[in-house]
């Protein structure tokens, strides 16, 4: 989001603990326009990607 073409990052901090809610985690994303099925879509390619590897 800078005048030069950078991005921005979204995230809670560095991480995200694992005692989260999952639904706090997807409202963080629904936030940035990211549905809860594109998250589990981009998931899978990541996923056949490390098995075709």
């Amino acid at each position: 989001m800078t005048a030069d073409g950078g991005g921005y990052i979204l995230a809670a901090s560095h991480s995200v603990p694992p005692e989260t809610p999952l639904d706090n985690i997807f409202a963080m994303y629904r936030a940035a326009g990211v549905s809860r099925e594109e998250i589990f879509d981009r998931a899978a390619a990541m996923r056949q990607t490390s098995i075709d590897d």
